[in-house]
């Protein structure tokens, strides 16, 4: 290895680190700690629910640590069709609702986070 590849080797590292900090700086630390907790006990549960073979487990982990960015997708989407409207409705209809969403957006989050992860670079190149 020359002086030069060394030099770039650090220069990638150090993009990298910049956009993870981005991306989580950019971020509310109350639904980043929310996200991931909901995060945790679905890995769990997918988990103990039998045991994976290696690539479904890098998978459930992957989606683990991706779920938080799949949920800001929705929920942004969803705050701009729907704005502060309020619906009245059974709340058994909401929880399993809300069950519903979460597994889904944990199960598709390796497709759905890199959307969001996009969303906040963009926004915060625009914002800046």
């Amino acid at each position: 290895m020359n002086g030069q590849e060394v030099s770039e080797k650090i220069d990638f590292k150090k993009g990298v680190k910049s956009i993870l900090k981005e991306i989580f700086v950019s971020l509310n630390m109350k639904y980043l700690i929310k996200s991931y907790i909901i995060s945790a006990v679905l890995t769990l549960i997918f988990l103990s629910s039998n045991i994976p073979s290696v690539g479904m487990f890098i998978i459930i982990m992957a989606n683990a640590i991706l779920f938080p960015f799949s949920a800001l997708v929705y929920d942004d989407l969803f705050s701009l069709m729907m704005g502060n409207t309020l619906f009245i409705m059974p709340i058994v209809f909401i929880f399993l609702w809300k069950l519903i969403k979460v597994i889904l957006l944990y199960t598709f989050a390796i497709f759905i986070a890199p959307l969001g992860i996009a969303y906040i670079l963009i926004r915060n190149r625009v914002v800046k």
